[in-house]
């Protein structure tokens, strides 16, 4: 027998997959090119710059696991697992176990905090990920496609969208501040694991926030290539949730936050929704020439942007806005160190600095014909508040589209669909 392999899969691997891209670990990720939506504006002719191109795969699609040259028999759960290339990954229970993939059901067992999966041999040859001498997860795709039916489709939705953007939260809900203090984890065995150890509470305030996140990282995955795997292997009864999920679900989306908002105001009524049609996430604005001497970039980007009707909602981030005490108290307590009042200066600086970026923008996507909605943290808290948002958007789509707008504003005060937008905005929230 070779060097026996372990293969980490559905939540564990998720769990790797979000340690590796949140904490820049030095594992090789897939990292395809997203899409970039160009923006058209009034005057430009219907379809220009326009790219509807299916994803051209690059994946040999003809090759499997069993023909990649691995010794899938190795694969083993009952010696140590090495987990500390990944650090701490949060607590391992009966609910949430240690997931490893074996190939073949006479490797299959059940021990206490771990299970094992049964993967094919015939997968694609991309399908496991090398993270270590004697350690691989699977890959993004097959962990939405194993994810799928354990979570709802508005949940799949949210996931597909975080390997499919430029974010990625720490690697499990939990851990409260005195996790930072426990010792990594180093080799387990499966069957006699430390509590202190993997135990976590709650990781930071919510472990889809904002606060906890990577940004401006590599996507690891596409819609595109999630849809061609799932085509080519078995979904396990949730192949159709899963087709659902990916005609929610969009590219590009910069923050958790983004992926609320833009789910929020697209996804359809029955699911408690505002049913506006699908924005594009960090859509690109070129600018003319003949109009760059009248703003400051010749390239925007756009949080979400409608073209039907000219209108980008953008995300704030809630922490310019804190009270400039509890910015400073922040601050030092994150570094350890005792509350200075000094440090209110340094905030007032990046606060001014920042939204005098934030309010010239404005002022020239407006004059390139752009209406911009602001959203903030305090929006995506409250209904009533995002019903506002959504109002706003309404109003630049009849605007630009010459359509009214009032039935569907006044669908808004109706018990039933007040209740459902209620129950969706706290199921994106988490």
């Amino acid at each position: 027998m070779g060097c026996l392999m372990h293969v980490l899969a559905a939540d564990s691997a998720l769990r790797a997959l979000r340690a590796i891209r949140n904490r820049g670990i030095g594992v090789a990720l897939p990292a395809p090119e997203l899409r970039c939506d160009c923006v058209r504006l009034p005057d430009e002719e219907e379809g220009a710059d326009s790219n509807d191109d299916a994803e051209e795969l690059t994946f040999d699609k003809d090759h499997t696991l069993a023909e990649s040259g691995l010794n899938l028999d190795d694969t083993d759960s009952n010696a140590q697992v090495d987990l500390t290339k990944l650090g701490e990954l949060g607590a391992f229970t009966a609910e949430k176990p240690l997931e490893l993939a074996v190939f073949g059901s006479s490797r299959k067992f059940h021990r206490k905090k771990c299970v094992a999966r049964t993967l094919s041999r015939s997968l694609p040859e991309h399908s496991l990920i090398r993270i270590d001498a004697g350690l691989h997860m699977v890959c993004p795709e097959l962990i939405v496609v194993q994810m799928a039916s354990r979570m709802s489709e508005v949940s799949l939705a949210q996931l597909i969208m975080e390997l499919c953007g430029t974010y990625s939260p720490g690697p499990f809900e939990g851990a409260d501040e005195s996790d930072a203090a426990k010792p990594r984890a180093s080799k387990l065995d499966a069957d006699d694991w430390d509590d202190d150890i993997w135990d976590a509470d709650g990781w930071a305030v919510d472990g889809r926030g904002d606060d906890e996140c990577a940004f401006e990282i590599d996507p690891v995955t596409t819609i595109e290539r999630i849809r061609w795997y799932a085509r080519h292997v078995r979904a396990r009864g949730a192949a159709p949730k899963l087709r659902r999920a990916l005609e929610l679900a969009m590219e590009g989306s910069a923050s958790p936050s983004e992926t609320v908002v833009a789910l929020m105001l697209s996804l359809p009524r029955e699911k408690g929704g505002y049913g506006f049609r699908r924005p594009s996430l960090n859509a690109r604005l070129d600018v003319k020439p003949v109009e760059r001497g009248n703003v400051g970039q010749e390239v925007y980007f756009l949080d979400a942007f409608w073209q039907d009707a000219f209108a980008d909602v953008e995300y704030e981030s809630a922490s310019f806005h804190l009270d400039p005490f509890v910015a400073s108290a922040l601050v030092a307590v994150r570094a350890g160190e005792p509350v200075e009042v000094d440090g209110i200066d340094e905030w007032r600086q990046e606060f001014i600095s920042k939204g005098d970026a934030d309010r010239k923008r404005l002022r020239e996507l407006q004059y390139l014909g752009i209406q911009v909605i602001p959203v903030t943290a305090f929006d995506i808290k409250n209904v009533g508040r995002m019903d506002q948002v959504a109002r706003a958007l309404a109003r630049c789509h009849e605007r630009a589209m010459g359509a009214s707008m009032s039935a569907w504003a006044e669908s808004l005060s109706d018990p039933d669909y007040m209740a459902a937008r209620r129950v969706l905005l706290q199921e994106l929230r988490g």
